[in-house]
């Protein structure tokens, strides 16, 4: 497609109401079908498949005008499916409040239609309105089109409010003509303003942040990955990697992609389209596997057995995928499909209000800074300043005794006097990570040990590394913070059997292999499978995700496993380093055997590391 094709199109599923309006006339679809060269409705429902704006404009004038159904714009998007417009229906009926939906709806409204002016929202008053722009671009039609973003607009937002949402008024784009009456059952209300230069949905300003009855962050995340693609390509802005990814998003079975099919589909040659994502360090191999990976913990969260995932991912037998998938994740698909369900997702279903929760769009960007390594400081600062309740906590840290400097305050200041940028970020991405949970109905939990436990278990973690050089302190530290954060999806979901497991006092200085054998007894899954589960979800670096899955297996000889044994015998030493005795006896030899240092040095690490206990304790207060 050139990009003056893409400069202005449409979404080819506007035409499933024109198809079911006139369902009983197939005559007259095929002829439509056939003079305005209309794909078949088959292949409406593919987000790929777009009308040209001459296309559209043709076919609705001949409805309009040629045959007599001067109202079409009104019956098109009046009968617009809840799903027509694809992942952005889907987007808008999973979020959490109509402001959230509101914003999804005009960011990505080019998925719909490309070339138009970007539709706004407003609050104004104790009311707030959605303000669409009708075409300039063809003046022979102008309030057919503008009927069809006023009623399709109003449809879609019924919808995904569930019926919450019904417009106080509305403005509509000329004077009603022969069929004003019929405004007032397409816009749902008697107040109707005529001869308005746009197009305007009002709405009582109290529904904004009420939540709606349908949320699920879980899915507002896969939808808004799916629609970020999508969005890429219109705008033409793709890379070599974002091609590639759109065409995998495509093929109905990835076993039969390969370079050569790709470099054949872009009109390059192998050793170009090798070079060319050599640029971007990576291989075709790794790039088809991370897809591979991502998309085959959707498939399997939304409840696709192993072998429909197994083959659509093209492996020739399930035993093969099997491998493939613990190579990527650490476990078995199936072995993470029961993890999923048993700690309380169930299947991704849209009505389905407690799911997984999303990383807030700061995180996001700090996943990117983590997986590019080689980061500017200064970007590093303005991400985390966009946020800030972010930035206030890392400045309370900065300040509190934990680090003893003098004032700071900046975040700049922060980076460069106290955290550095590495810790900074990893702080930084731990924070965010927890505000993504409500903690609240579980009165046994505390938000306080519990951070109390993260910083102490990173802080030590990053020490014992730099001593034994066992591990890269960055990746100690990071995975000392998010160890234990499973815990949190558990309190969220299971409250009650949760508070069971916590009100177990002899559990308080058993092993994590002990603890998690506790939950896992109450609830069938424990803190390090759910925790493993959410960096996976989340796509955390995949360190995180292996190593968290298996911090109770003593055992375990595979991937990062000096990593595994130093958080595994650092978080143990952590919960015992004030009992002293057997227990703290225990502990030091944990960590000899997992670092490789002597006895007397471990001794002086500890020593060093219990003069900061206290000051972790009060710096854990002010992250609460």
């Amino acid at each position: 497609m050139s990009s003056a094709d893409i400069a202005s199109n449409r979404s080819a599923q506007i035409l499933r109401p024109v198809y079911e309006l006139f369902a009983d006339q197939p005559d007259l679809i095929a002829q439509l079908q056939e003079k305005h060269h209309l794909p078949p409705s088959e292949r409406i429902a593919e987000e790929s498949e777009r009308l040209a704006v001459g296309q559209m404009v043709s076919l609705l004038k001949d409805l309009s005008q040629e045959r007599g159904y001067a109202d079409i714009g009104l019956s098109i998007g009046a009968n617009l499916p809840v799903g027509c417009y694809g992942s952005l229906s889907f987007l808008m009926i999973s979020s959490a409040t109509v402001r959230d939906m509101l914003d999804s709806f005009c960011y990505y409204y080019p998925v719909i239609s490309q070339g138009l002016h970007q539709p706004r929202w407003s609050q104004a008053g104790n009311e707030f309105f959605l303000e669409l722009y009708p075409p300039s671009d063809d003046e022979s039609i102008p309030v057919v089109r503008a009927d069809i973003l006023l009623a399709g607009a109003i449809n879609l937002i019924r919808h995904s409010t569930q019926g919450l949402f019904e417009p106080t008024r509305v403005a509509v784009y000329g004077d009603g003509g022969d069929y004003a009456e019929r405004y007032i059952d397409s816009a749902h209300t008697p107040n109707i303003e005529f001869n308005s230069k746009t197009v305007r949905i009002y709405g009582a300003v109290e529904l904004l942040d009420r939540p709606l009855p349908s949320a699920n962050s879980s899915l507002c995340k896969v939808f808004r990955k799916e629609l970020d693609i999508v969005l890429r390509a219109l705008n033409a802005e793709q890379t070599i990697i974002d091609q590639i990814q759109l065409m995998l998003a495509k093929s109905e079975n990835l076993g039969k992609v390969s370079l050569g099919s790709i470099a054949e589909a872009l009109h390059l040659g192998e050793r170009t389209l090798a070079r060319q994502l050599a640029e971007y360090d990576i291989s075709f191999r790794d790039l088809l596997a991370n897809y591979k990976s991502t998309r085959a913990i959707r498939l399997l969260a939304e409840g696709k057995t192993v072998e429909q995932v197994s083959y659509y991912l093209g492996f020739s037998e399930r035993a093969a995928f099997d491998r493939a998938f613990k190579k990527w994740q650490g476990v078995t698909a199936s072995r993470f499909q029961d993890d999923y369900q048993q700690s309380g997702v169930q299947e991704i279903d849209i009505l389905d209000n407690e799911q997984l929760p999303i990383l807030p769009m700061a995180a996001n960007q700090i996943l990117k800074l983590i997986n590019e390594n080689n980061f500017e400081m200064e970007e590093l600062g303005l991400v985390v300043e966009k946020d800030p309740a972010l930035t206030a906590k890392l400045l309370a840290l900065a300040n509190s005794a934990m680090y003893g400097v003098i004032k700071i305050g900046s975040i700049k200041e922060a980076i460069v006097r106290v955290f550095g940028a590495d810790t900074l970020r990893n702080l930084a991405l731990a924070m965010l990570a927890n505000e993504c949970f409500d903690t609240s109905r579980c009165q046994a939990f505390s938000l306080k040990k519990y951070w109390i436990n993260a910083l102490a278990t990173g802080q030590l973690a990053s020490e014992l590394a730099k001593a034994s050089d066992c591990a890269n302190p960055s990746d100690a530290y990071l995975l000392g913070l998010l160890h234990n954060i499973g815990t949190l999806l558990l309190v969220q979901r299971r409250p009650q059997d949760m508070a069971e497991v916590l009100q177990q006092t002899d559990l308080e200085l058993a092993s994590l292999a002990e603890i998690c054998a506790a939950e896992k007894q109450v609830m069938g899954v424990d803190a390090c499978s759910s925790g493993a589960m959410l960096a996976a979800f989340w796509n955390l670096p995949r360190y995180l995700s292996v190593s968290i899955r298996v911090l109770t297996d003593a055992d375990y000889k595979g991937e990062s496993k000096e990593l595994v044994q130093l958080i595994a015998a650092t978080e143990y030493t952590v919960r015992v380093l004030s009992e002293g005795g057997e227990l703290l006896h225990q502990a030091h030899e944990k960590i000899c055997a997992a670092t490789g240092l002597d006895t007397d040095t471990v001794k002086k690490v500890l020593h060093d590391f219990q003069g900061n206990v206290e000051k972790i304790e009060a710096s854990a207060e002010g992250l609460v």
